[in-house]
């Protein structure tokens, strides 16, 4: 897709630029002069006409809560590892913690994930889980956190860099989580980057990791909200301060 029109480049405090545009909807996409730099600028237009105008942005919503759709449902997570998942299972006690969950992964983790699991990983994914804060999860709840990852994994090879490279751009973000059935504002957006993108690239784990923080996030906000007759937090506070925990 090409712009319309582009204006040029130039060093004074303030720029004017005149367009004449058919009636229509418009993207206005602002653009420093080097690549990948950051900058501050303060944006008015003036119209003619009477003209509808907001920032391109998002609410923060889980618009797909894939936990509750397989509770719901009640189905497994992959048909063809139904049977070795259970006998997986039988060998662990109720409860297992970080360590157990690794080994429990690492035996199909090719199902799940586009890379091998590290131990962070799976402490941050038995949060998910862990209501009493003991570090644990119960092995019933193992199935529904490899459906979430199944899931998760699909949608994230439809951006991959490349075969099995477990990389994507970090510009696909916004649209990784749209695929996982979330939706965030800019400002949320823009902290992910800075927390789990490394040279504007986004690897599967960290993806997965950030989710973990958006769930967590969105659970302890309706948790509080449900507790206190006045929040004192909005979501995206709550988001933002869950991203950097």
């Amino acid at each position: 897709m090409k712009p319309l029109d582009v204006t040029n480049h130039s060093v004074a405090r303030e720029v004017v630029t005149f367009f004449t545009l058919p009636p229509g909807d418009y993207i206005v996409v602002p653009q420093t002069n080097i690549p990948n730099l950051d900058g501050k600028f303060l944006l008015r237009i003036f119209t003619d006409e009477h003209s509808n105008i907001w920032e391109v942005n998002d609410d923060n919503m889980i618009i797909r809560n894939i936990a509750l759709e397989f509770m719901e449902e009640q189905h497994s997570v992959a048909s063809d590892g139904r049977s070795s998942i259970t006998k997986l299972l039988s060998r662990y006690p109720r409860e297992v913690d970080a360590s157990q969950f690794q080994k429990i992964l690492k035996a199909n983790w090719k199902q799940y994930l586009l890379e091998k699991p590290s131990l962070e990983l799976c402490m941050s994914l038995i949060m998910l889980r862990d209501y009493n804060i003991s570090g644990r999860v119960n092995v019933s709840d193992i199935p529904l956190l490899l459906h979430m990852l199944q899931f998760w994994r699909l949608a994230f090879q439809k951006f991959e860099r490349g075969h099995n490279s477990a990389k994507t751009s970090s510009y696909n973000l916004r649209s990784l989580l749209w695929e996982a059935g979330c939706t965030v504002s800019n400002k949320v957006l823009e902290c992910l980057v800075l927390r789990f993108a490394k040279n504007r690239v986004l690897t599967s784990e960290n993806y997965v990791m950030s989710l973990v923080r958006l769930y967590l996030a969105h659970e302890r906000y309706h948790n509080l909200d449900t507790k206190m007759k006045s929040n004192p937090l909005s979501l995206e506070e709550m988001i933002l301060m869950t991203i950097y925990s």
